[in-house]
């Protein structure tokens, strides 16, 4: 939140309650008091109903709190926080930082709860551990492969529709910039899911081996 612009903190703080509430929702409507297989089934359906609301969420929350397709919404001030004078690359973290930090959010919030739901899920059903860390592969992956063909799609549907709009009076205005948020967004997806996969799914699985 230092990398906030003041009038935007609020509004990641409703992220954070949104966030909160939305998880309580979900697990009130989805119980899991009942055989393991029917647990595991209802689970699945609950974790790919999160995954879908929490792109959404993701999305929106980028626009929320004042950014949009324009270069010129870019907020530069988060760029010299901590620093005396400008330095390339920490100046283009920070900046990267403070315009994706609501949308990065909430892909990291769908993380941490799907490593708690099947921490819930095996502490419940102690006998069936390694039947759950290959059903935590198993869905990882699918949500991941799911997650970057739907970043590769929306950039690969920007990139042809600018070419085919290439004589278009708005190409520098509007189409240019959106290739650029679209190809920063893909590379900051690809981070976050590369950290993930390095750190929090290993420290899972070894926790319940």
């Amino acid at each position: 939140m230092l990398l906030l612009d003041p009038f935007t903190a609020p509004l990641y703080t409703l992220n954070v309650f949104l966030e909160s509430q939305l998880d309580h929702f979900l697990k009130s409507h989805h119980d899991l008091k009942h055989s393991f297989h029917s647990s595991i089934f209802t689970l699945k359906n609950q974790l790919l109903t999160r995954f879908v609301i929490y792109l959404v969420m993701a999305s929106s929350a980028f626009f929320t709190t004042g950014n949009s397709n324009s270069l010129s919404t870019v907020s530069v001030t988060a760029c010299f926080i901590g620093l005396n004078s400008y330095q390339l690359l920490p100046c283009t973290l920070l900046m990267l930082l403070a315009t994706y930090s609501t949308h990065l959010f909430w892909l990291l919030a769908f993380f941490r709860r799907l490593q708690a739901e099947f921490i819930s899920l095996e502490k419940e059903f102690t006998e069936n551990t390694k039947f759950i860390r290959s059903e935590l592969h198993r869905l990882f992956n699918s949500l991941l492969t799911c997650w970057m063909l739907i970043r590769l799609g929306v950039m690969t549907a920007v990139l042809v529709v600018t070419l085919a709009l290439q004589d278009h009076p708005f190409i520098w205005s509007v189409l240019s910039p959106k290739i650029l948020y679209e190809i920063l967004l893909f590379m900051m997806h690809l981070i976050v899911a590369l950290a993930v996969t390095a750190t929090l799914v290993p420290s899972f699985i070894k926790a319940v081996v």
